[in-house]
Protein backbone atom coordinates (compact mmCIF):
# COMPACT_ATOMS: atom_id res chain seq x y z
CA UNK A 1 0.00 0.00 0.00
CA UNK A 2 1.22 3.44 -0.93
CA UNK A 3 0.78 6.50 1.28
CA UNK A 4 0.75 10.21 0.56
CA UNK A 5 0.60 12.72 3.41
CA UNK A 6 -0.65 16.21 2.58
CA UNK A 7 -2.06 19.35 4.13
CA UNK A 8 -5.45 20.33 2.75
CA UNK A 9 -4.56 24.04 2.90
CA UNK A 10 -1.73 23.38 0.40
CA UNK A 11 -3.66 21.09 -1.94
CA UNK A 12 -7.18 22.58 -2.00
CA UNK A 13 -6.41 25.78 -3.94
CA UNK A 14 -4.51 23.80 -6.60
CA UNK A 15 -7.12 21.04 -6.79
CA UNK A 16 -9.87 23.62 -7.15
CA UNK A 17 -8.18 25.15 -10.20
CA UNK A 18 -7.34 21.88 -11.98
CA UNK A 19 -10.81 20.47 -11.25
CA UNK A 20 -12.29 23.37 -13.21
CA UNK A 21 -11.02 21.73 -16.43
CA UNK A 22 -13.24 18.68 -15.84
CA UNK A 23 -16.47 18.82 -17.86
CA UNK A 24 -19.79 17.93 -16.23
CA UNK A 25 -20.65 15.43 -18.98
CA UNK A 26 -17.72 13.27 -20.08
CA UNK A 27 -17.88 10.40 -22.55
CA UNK A 28 -15.09 8.62 -20.65
CA UNK A 29 -15.10 8.22 -16.84
CA UNK A 30 -11.33 8.74 -16.68
CA UNK A 31 -11.88 12.39 -17.77
CA UNK A 32 -13.75 12.98 -14.50
CA UNK A 33 -10.50 12.29 -12.66
CA UNK A 34 -7.50 14.21 -11.46
CA UNK A 35 -4.18 12.46 -12.05
CA UNK A 36 -2.06 12.51 -8.89
CA UNK A 37 1.66 11.91 -9.39
CA UNK A 38 4.16 12.22 -6.57
CA UNK A 39 7.48 13.87 -7.35
CA UNK A 40 9.95 14.29 -4.47
CA UNK A 41 8.30 16.76 -2.06
CA UNK A 42 5.42 17.70 -4.33
CA UNK A 43 2.49 16.21 -6.17
CA UNK A 44 1.50 16.97 -9.75
CA UNK A 45 -2.26 17.32 -10.20
CA UNK A 46 -3.37 16.98 -13.84
CA UNK A 47 -6.79 17.11 -15.43
CA UNK A 48 -7.87 16.91 -19.06
CA UNK A 49 -10.94 17.32 -21.22
CA UNK A 50 -9.17 15.20 -23.89
CA UNK A 51 -8.25 18.34 -25.85
CA UNK A 52 -6.41 20.40 -23.24
CA UNK A 53 -4.51 19.58 -20.07
CA UNK A 54 -3.75 21.47 -16.91
CA UNK A 55 -1.00 20.44 -14.50
CA UNK A 56 -0.24 22.25 -11.28
CA UNK A 57 1.93 21.30 -8.32
CA UNK A 58 1.19 21.18 -4.61
CA UNK A 59 3.63 20.45 -1.80
CA UNK A 60 3.21 17.21 0.14
CA UNK A 61 4.46 16.25 3.59
CA UNK A 62 5.50 12.74 2.55
CA UNK A 63 4.96 10.26 -0.25
CA UNK A 64 6.53 7.56 -2.37
CA UNK A 65 8.06 9.22 -5.43
CA UNK A 66 6.59 8.26 -8.81
CA UNK A 67 3.24 6.94 -7.57
CA UNK A 68 0.33 7.68 -9.92
CA UNK A 69 -3.40 7.40 -9.26
CA UNK A 70 -6.59 8.88 -10.69
CA UNK A 71 -9.41 9.99 -8.42
CA UNK A 72 -12.71 11.62 -9.35
CA UNK A 73 -11.78 15.31 -9.17
CA UNK A 74 -15.11 16.67 -7.94
CA UNK A 75 -15.48 13.98 -5.24
CA UNK A 76 -11.95 14.53 -3.93
CA UNK A 77 -12.38 18.31 -3.97
CA UNK A 78 -15.65 18.16 -2.04
CA UNK A 79 -14.30 15.67 0.51
CA UNK A 80 -11.16 17.72 1.23
CA UNK A 81 -13.17 20.96 1.42
CA UNK A 82 -15.37 19.38 4.08
CA UNK A 83 -12.31 18.66 6.24
CA UNK A 84 -11.07 22.23 6.46
CA UNK A 85 -7.40 22.78 7.35
CA UNK A 86 -6.14 19.30 8.24
CA UNK A 87 -3.28 16.94 7.55
CA UNK A 88 -4.57 13.94 5.61
CA UNK A 89 -2.93 10.58 4.90
CA UNK A 90 -4.05 8.98 1.65
CA UNK A 91 -3.47 5.21 1.71
CA UNK A 92 -3.89 3.52 -1.68
CA UNK A 93 -5.02 -0.13 -1.69
CA UNK A 94 -3.96 -1.39 -5.13
CA UNK A 95 -5.99 -4.60 -4.74
CA UNK A 96 -9.32 -2.98 -3.88
CA UNK A 97 -8.59 0.17 -5.96
CA UNK A 98 -9.65 2.30 -2.99
CA UNK A 99 -7.92 5.20 -1.27
CA UNK A 100 -8.50 5.64 2.45
CA UNK A 101 -8.25 9.26 3.53
CA UNK A 102 -7.39 9.47 7.25
CA UNK A 103 -7.40 12.66 9.26
CA UNK A 104 -7.20 13.46 12.98
CA UNK A 105 -10.71 12.34 13.92
CA UNK A 106 -11.94 10.10 11.12
CA UNK A 107 -11.52 8.57 7.69
CA UNK A 108 -13.37 8.01 4.42
CA UNK A 109 -12.81 5.97 1.26
CA UNK A 110 -12.85 6.98 -2.41
CA UNK A 111 -12.33 4.62 -5.37
CA UNK A 112 -9.54 5.35 -7.82
CA UNK A 113 -8.72 4.25 -11.37
CA UNK A 114 -5.54 2.83 -12.89
CA UNK A 115 -3.45 5.26 -14.87
CA UNK A 116 -3.25 3.52 -18.25
CA UNK A 117 -6.48 5.11 -19.56
CA UNK A 118 -5.71 8.75 -18.74
CA UNK A 119 -4.99 10.80 -21.88
CA UNK A 120 -1.60 12.46 -21.71
CA UNK A 121 -0.53 15.36 -23.90
CA UNK A 122 1.72 14.53 -26.81
CA UNK A 123 5.05 16.27 -26.56
CA UNK A 124 6.09 17.89 -29.79
CA UNK A 125 9.70 18.67 -30.59
CA UNK A 126 9.19 22.09 -32.15
CA UNK A 127 12.67 22.29 -33.66
CA UNK A 128 12.30 18.91 -35.37
CA UNK A 129 8.81 19.82 -36.57
CA UNK A 130 10.06 23.05 -38.16
CA UNK A 131 12.93 21.23 -39.90
CA UNK A 132 10.50 18.65 -41.29
CA UNK A 133 8.25 21.42 -42.61
CA UNK A 134 11.25 23.15 -44.22
CA UNK A 135 12.30 19.92 -45.98
CA UNK A 136 8.74 19.36 -47.19
CA UNK A 137 8.49 22.90 -48.57
CA UNK A 138 11.89 22.61 -50.32
CA UNK A 139 10.85 19.30 -51.90
CA UNK A 140 7.60 20.79 -53.16
CA UNK A 141 9.39 23.85 -54.53
CA UNK A 142 12.00 21.69 -56.30
CA UNK A 143 9.28 19.45 -57.68
CA UNK A 144 7.34 22.43 -59.08
CA UNK A 145 10.39 23.95 -60.80
CA UNK A 146 11.02 20.79 -62.84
Amino acid sequence: MTKIVLNTKDVLPILSVVASVVNNKNAFPILDCVRLETQKERMALTTSDNESWLTMYAPIVDGEQGFIAHINAKNLLQALRNLGDKQVTLTFDETAMMVTCKYDNGEFNIPYIEDRDFPLPVEVNLESSIKNQERHIKRRMCHRTR
